[in-house]
């Protein structure tokens, strides 16, 4: 059954909801709600007969739990009305405990607690107004709570051991005396059945225990009676109101079935969101994705969240003011690099694939549940592709010596066209730059002196690398076989640097083995920025100098200060075999 909408004296909305024996859904506004809730009553105005035929009132009374909570968005509330209690009563639907059977009669049922739950069990419970305790004649049941549900009573202090307390806020009502064996305790939610009774000794019927009512903990239950015909009458269930603002309970003030009423204070409006990120773009190496608009949360205080989330991934947040009722712009830069989506040095998305649509989503949700619709781009990645080098083939050389050198030619591409560098090195050398460009490449060549090897295998590692670190390397092997040919002559220049700049002749000493050794000198002495001259210089003389050793002198008078002075001296032997050679040279300037 729908409940029914009205308005209080403040003009405020409300929803009512009357039993029904079954849950029922509130599905008015989200935000900030006055739950109100009674618990169900139990008992009845009794009219003893013959002779007096008096009217005696053996009612209990439902609790009353009142607070604020605040509902957020589909949030789906769940209300549970108590059914009151009844004469031989069955088990209530939403916790008050069964009238007790047995050869007596005139025993009531507990009353049902009174809850509204946001989910199926009973732990989601966020209110709870206590059911009424049932009783039994000369007695009354314990009236719902309250923060703790009342104890039943009888006009009788024997019988009074019987009767049973009401529920609390962290457990059952308890047996005041325990006469029989069945749990008569109360329990989480639910009150205790009333007890048994049989026929006592002396042939009379004896009297059924009043069932406890229900509750956030319900009460216990009255136990039959066989000793002296009495049974007790059942405890009243407690309320709780602890995940409400501003809450308040009452005992014993609800004859009847239960009752909601849902007020609604002040409705939750939903945010709104403007997305300018364009759609449909298509991001490489090093793009920025810049994710931005304008969000409206018209709940003056309440916290708006601007929230992104790339595919089904964490959803992040953006931004997050307290809102003043005005548009706010939003804006967050993400980085694409190494396939993903950066945030600073975050990274906010795992690989994203090439050639596959992936999606942006971006929302507002407020601190009061509140979302707006979803706003969606799309778009698509061109990871960074790394460059593509090639280096040709290297043709054999023979009949080469160290100054000497040979080319290395290839080819690079970058696919991206980010700029490229290629750089090269010799076995465990430092990288060599050889070749750049700031596009997408092209044919590159460079030389290597054969001095740059050492005999046997040397590895040359070509290496390409674009503007974002991506590499291509090549590896070759370069073998260098050493081929000494002894040679019959050698000639050596010397550059001549004058202490005083200029110099007009050179004397000249050298010293050297005796034997096929052959010893020849020229010189040329130029002016700066003259080509050289070179002239035989005069042998003067040859002088003893020790055991194998003879020194020649020779001279060369320019006849004018000159600055630019080199020195040949050529060697020839008649064998290769020899081993002569000179051992000292040695002069002065003129």
């Amino acid at each position: 059954m729908a409940p029914i909408i009205g308005t209080d004296s403040q003009g405020r909305k409300t929803y009512t909801f009357g039993y029904t024996g079954a849950p029922e859904i509130y599905a008015g506004p989200s935000g900030v709600l006055l739950v109100e809730a009674w618990g169900a009553g139990s008992g009845e105005l009794y009219n003893s007969g013959w002779p007096l035929n008096q009217v005696i009132d053996r009612r209990s009374y439902g609790g009353y739990a009142k607070g604020i909570y605040t509902a957020k968005r589909n949030q789906t509330l769940y209300v549970h009305v108590g059914g009151k209690g009844e004469k031989s009563g069955a088990a209530g639907w939403n916790g008050g405990g069964a009238a007790g059977t047995g050869v007596g009669k005139n025993v009531w049922s507990g009353g049902d607690g009174t809850d509204v739950r946001t989910g199926g069990g009973l732990d989601s419970r966020i209110i709870v107004a206590g059911g009424a305790g049932g009783y039994v004649p000369d007695g009354k049941g314990g009236n719902g709570g309250g923060l703790e549900g009342g104890k039943g009573v009888t006009n009788s202090s024997l019988d009074d051991n019987f009767n049973d307390t009401g529920g609390k806020q962290g457990l059952g009502g308890k047996v005041s005396r325990l006469r029989d064996t069945p749990p008569y305790d109360g329990q989480f939610g639910k009150g205790a059945n009333g007890g048994y009774a049989g026929v006592q000794p002396n042939g009379e019927n004896g009297k059924p225990g009043g069932g406890g009512g229900g509750g956030w903990y319900g009460g216990a239950a009255g136990q039959g009676g066989s000793e002296k015909g009495r049974g007790g009458s059942g405890g009243g269930g407690s309320s709780y109101i602890a995940l409400l603002t501003d809450g308040e309970t009452n005992s014993g003030v609800n004859e009847g079935h239960g009752k909601v009423v849902i007020t609604v204070i002040s409705s939750n409006t939903e945010p709104t969101i403007t997305l300018a990120t364009s759609d449909n773009r298509t991001l490489y190496e090093s793009d920025t994705y810049t994710i931005s608009g304008t969000s409206t949360e018209t709940d003056v205080g309440d916290v708006v969240m601007v929230k992104y989330k790339v595919n089904s991934g964490t959803a992040r947040t953006i931004a997050s003011p307290v809102s003043t009722g005005a548009e706010f712009p939003f804006n967050r830069s993400l980085t694409f690099k190494e396939s993903k989506l950066f945030d600073g040095a975050t990274a906010v998305t795992g690989a994203l694939a090439e050639g596959t649509q992936h999606v942006l989503t971006v929302w507002a949700e407020d601190d009061k549940g509140g979302k707006s619709p979803e706003v969606t781009r799309t778009f698509y990645v061109v990871p960074n592709r790394p460059p593509k080098l090639t280096v040709d083939p290297i043709t054999p050389k023979t009949d080469m010596i160290d100054s000497d050198s040979f080319e290395i030619k290839g080819t690079v591409n970058n696919p991206d066209a980010n700029g490229v560098k290629v750089h090269y090195k010799i076995s465990n050398s430092a990288f060599n730059e050889v070749y750049t460009s700031d596009g997408a490449g092209g044919e590159f060549t460079f030389r290597v002196s054969l001095s740059q090897l050492m005999i046997g295998a040397n590895s040359l590692t070509v290496r390409a690398t674009d503007h974002f670190g991506a590499v291509d390397t090549k590896t070759i092997t370069i073998t260098k076989a050493g081929n000494v040919i002894p040679l019959k002559q050698a000639v050596t220049r010397y550059k001549m640097l004058p202490p005083n700049g200029t110099a007009k002749g050179v004397l000249l000493w050298i010293e050297r083995e005796v034997g096929d050794l052959v010893v020849d000198a020229r010189i040329s002495m130029t002016a700066a920025g003259e080509p050289e001259h070179f002239v035989p210089m005069t042998k003067n003389k040859t002088a003893f100098v020790s055991e194998g050793i003879e020194e020649d002198e020779y001279l060369l008078d320019a006849g004018a200060d000159k600055s630019n002075i080199i020195l040949e001296i050529t060697e020839k032997r008649t064998s290769t075999a020899s081993e002569k050679g000179i051992t000292k040279i040695t002069g002065v300037f003129a």
